[in-house]
């Protein structure tokens, strides 16, 4: 895994309200994850972040999300991903819904790079995500996340 950093930064979500963010960032990658709304702030509804790529990547192994959707919307760019075996090139603008317990994998290999807005929807009622944890530096994401 490659290093990361986590820290504080401002992002105005309505006009004129600046809130602070958690962000991660990989140092040698460029790569960045920002916590736009974490599971504790929605009381365990949802969890949406930014995804900055900027380091292609081949394709990585399927996961599942057994107790959360998840979907993926392309900002810019492009974006490959593969769910229920199916692969999919997803280009700006376009969105993408994973339901619970498909298995799936999401990558860039787009050399300009992309952002994209994500979601998990946990069915559950938990209030911290491993997901999230993850992008803190606390733990690595399971099978059942």
């Amino acid at each position: 895994m490659l290093p990361s950093r986590s820290h504080p930064i401002q992002r105005s979500r309505k006009e004129g309200n600046g809130i602070p963010m958690k962000s991660s960032e990989h140092h040698e990658s460029g790569d960045r994850v920002i916590v736009m709304v974490s599971a504790n702030e929605s009381l365990g509804a949802l969890f949406q972040f930014e995804y900055v790529c900027r380091t292609v990547t081949s394709a990585p192994k399927d996961h599942v999300h057994m107790t959360k959707d998840e979907s993926v919307e392309i900002l810019e760019g492009t974006l490959h991903c593969r769910a229920g075996g199916q692969e999919r090139i997803l280009c700006a603008g376009e969105k993408m819904m994973i339901a619970a317990g498909t298995p799936h994998a999401i990558w860039n290999e787009d050399p300009l790079g992309c952002r994209a807005i994500g979601e998990h929807r946990p069915k559950s009622r938990a209030r911290t995500t491993t997901f999230e944890a993850h992008f803190a530096g606390a733990a690595l994401p399971t099978a059942e996340e």
